[in-house]
C-alpha cells in the first residue's frame, strides 16, 4: 500500500470514529475547551452534598395522567413538603372530570410535625394520630418518582443504609461509597453530562455546568441488570440560585416480563417552593367538619359538622349522577333508568338522614 492509500485509510478511519462518537453523543474529557473536563467521584460527591445542604425545605406538587381500567381523563396529584427541622407532608389522590382529588375516597394525607404523626383520609373525614419520634419520613416517600428525579432530602437520615435498601437521595448516595463516575461525558439534550452510577443498580446523568441538574436517571434490577425505571427531565425552573427543579419530566417503568403495560407518563410540576418561598402551613393539621378519629379500632367524632358532610355527599352524588346520565345516554333507556333510580335513592336517604338529625338537635 502506497503512502497515498495509507493516508486515505487513516483519514477515513478518523472521520468514521468522529461520526460514530457524535451519533452516540459520548466523548472522553479533554482540555481543549470543546467540552467540560470530567469531575472525579469525590468531587461529584462534594457537589451533591453541597446541593443537599443548600436545600432547607421544599414544597412541590405534581400531576400525572394515569389509566384506570378503561377510564380516561384520570390523573394523579401528589404533594410533598419537607423541612430540615424534620417536618414532612405527603399527599396522594386521584381526580377526573367528575371529581376533584379532594373528593377521592382513597386519597391519603400524611403529616409529621415534631413527634406527632397524622394519617388522614380527607374525603372520608377520618384521621389517626401516631408517634413519629422514631419514624423515618423518607420511608414513606421513598418510592415516589419525585425523590428519584430530585435527589434532595434535607432531613437527616434516621435509618442506616442496609443491604436491602437502595440509595435514592444525595445523602444516601454520598454515604454509600458505591457510586463511581465514568471517564467519558455523554451529550444528552444539549448538555454535557457526567454519568454517576452504582453499577448494575442506579445510573444518573448529571449536568454540572450550572449547579447540579439530573438530566436523566435509570434504576436497574440488581439481579438481571435490566433497566426497570427511567426518568428524563424535559424542562427546569431555577427555584434558587443554582437550584434547579424539574418542571416537566417523563417517567417510564418497565414491567418485569417486558410484556406488561408498565408506566409511561409525562409529569407536570404545578407548584414549586424552595427555601425562603415556603410556608409552615403545609405541616399543620386542622380536622375538617364532621371529622372522626380512629383510636384502637374504634371511631370517635372530634369535630361537629357531620350533617353538613352528609349534605356535601348528596351534592357530590347528584353531580356524578347527572354526568353519568349524560355519558350513558347512548346505552338505552333501561340502563339509564336503573342508574337514575339507584343514585336518586342514595341521595334521598342521605338528605332524609341529615334532616332527621337536624330535627333532633
Amino acid at each position: 500500500m502506497n503512502r497515498g492509500h495509507l493516508l486515505f485509510v487513516i483519514i477515513f478511519a478518523l472521520l468514521l470514529n468522529t461520526v460514530v462518537s457524535g451519533r452516540r453523543g459520548v466523548v472522553f474529557a479533554s482540555d481543549d475547551g470543546s467540552h467540560p473536563a470530567a469531575y472525579s467521584a469525590p468531587q461529584i460527591r462534594s457537589l451533591l452534598l453541597k446541593v443537599n445542604d443548600d436545600i432547607k425545605q421544599f414544597h412541590i406538587v405534581y400531576e400525572a395522567p394515569i389509566r384506570v381500567g378503561d377510564s380516561r381523563g384520570v390523573f394523579l396529584r401528589r404533594e410533598i413538603a419537607v423541612s430540615s427541622s424534620g417536618d414532612f407532608l405527603y399527599s396522594s389522590a386521584k381526580g377526573n372530570h367528575l371529581c376533584t382529588p379532594e373528593e377521592d375516597v382513597l386519597g391519603e394525607r400524611i403529616v409529621v410535625h415534631g413527634n406527632l404523626g397524622i394519617s388522614e383520609s380527607p374525603a372520608k373525614r377520618v384521621f389517626q394520630r401516631w408517634s413519629a419520634s422514631e419514624a423515618d419520613p423518607l420511608s414513606i416517600a421513598r418510592g415516589d418518582v419525585l425523590i428519584v428525579v430530585l435527589g434532595w432530602w434535607p432531613i437527616a437520615l434516621r435509618e442506616p443504609l442496609g443491604s436491602t435498601r437502595e440509595p435514592a437521595t444525595w445523602s444516601e448516595i454520598t454515604a454509600s461509597g458505591r457510586y463511581v463516575v465514568r471517564p467519558e461525558l455523554d451529550h444528552l439534550r444539549g448538555a454535557w453530562c457526567h454519568i454517576f452510577e452504582y453499577p448494575g443498580h442506579d445510573r444518573i446523568w448529571l449536568d454540572l455546568s450550572a449547579g447540579c441538574k439530573i438530566v436523566a436517571r435509570e434504576i436497574l434490577d440488581p439481579g438481571s441488570k435490566r433497566v426497570v425505571q427511567r426518568v428524563d427531565v424535559l424542562e427546569y425552573v431555577e427555584a434558587d440560585p443554582g437550584v434547579w427543579v424539574p418542571k416537566k419530566f417523563t417517567n417510564r417503568r418497565i414491567a418485569e416480563d417486558d410484556r406488561g403495560p408498565g408506566v409511561d407518563a409525562t409529569i407536570d410540576v404545578t407548584t414549586i417552593e424552595v427555601n425562603g418561598g415556603m410556608s409552615s402551613k403545609w405541616f399543620g393539621f386542622i380536622p375538617k367538619p364532621g371529622a372522626v378519629e380512629l383510636i384502637d379500632d374504634r371511631y370517635e367524632q372530634r369535630v361537629d359538622g357531620g350533617i353538613d358532610y352528609l349534605e356535601e355527599l348528596a351534592v357530590r352524588i347528584g353531580r356524578v349522577r347527572a354526568a353519568k346520565m349524560k355519558q350513558q345516554a347512548s346505552l338505552g333507556l333501561p340502563r339509564i333508568v336503573s342508574v337514575n333510580i339507584v343514585s336518586s335513592v342514595a341521595v334521598l336517604l342521605i338528605v332524609l338522614v341529615s334532616h332527621m338529625m337536624r330535627g333532633k338537635t
